[in-house]
């Protein structure tokens, strides 16, 4: 075994002896076979709020909370090995979304095409400001996407809700309809 990591769907053979303990002139050999298959990563929800106190607008980063179970936790994976997909730069654009609500706006640090299979389209990463079209809006706005991990591998969908904490403070207008008199002299 050479200890580095095996790639996805790559058939690995293994021999082995065992040899019985009391009788150490008995013994058996065998192969293995293996094939690894890659986990896809893991992507999580996430919630942020907006209103008019920061012009309903957020800057978030989905890669901070979505994570790649199958290649273990950040820190203990080897030295120089990617966990996101990256473009030829480099640079983390693992994101894929696949709904925008009509009514916002979203400029992304880096992008990119997505991995293979989804290359036609553009994955993006980095800092994400997301910033709604209509500052009176009072709606929720749901972004759906999906990550890639550095084999290509597409996680789960997962949502970014940017919540709408601005509120209809319009407390003077008055419902329902009525009339109004005319006073002549």
């Amino acid at each position: 075994s050479s200890g580095g990591v095996s790639a996805p769907g790559v058939i690995g053979y293994c021999t082995y002896t065992l040899t019985d303990k009391e009788n150490p002139t008995v013994t058996s050999s065998g192969i293995l076979k293996s094939t690894f298959n890659n986990i896809a990563p893991v992507a999580v929800s996430d919630e942020y709020s907006i209103s008019s106190n920061n012009n309903l607008t957020v800057s978030v980063n989905p890669l901070e909370n979505d994570h790649d179970h199958g290649d273990g936790p950040e820190n203990t994976v080897p030295a120089g090995k990617k966990i996101w997909f990256q473009n030829a730069l480099g640079q983390n654009t693992a994101i894929k979304f696949d709904t925008i609500p009509a009514g916002l706006n979203f400029k992304a640090e880096f992008s990119g095409p997505c991995p293979e299979a989804y290359a036609r389209e553009t994955c993006y990463g980095g800092n994400i400001e997301f910033s709604v079209k209509n500052n009176l809006s009072q709606f929720d706005y749901p972004v759906k996407y999906s990550v890639f991990d550095s084999e290509g591998t597409e996680s789960n969908q997962a949502t970014i809700t940017l919540k709408n904490v601005a509120k209809n403070t319009n407390t003077s207008s008055s419902g329902g309809g009525g009339s109004m008199g005319v006073l002549g002299v």
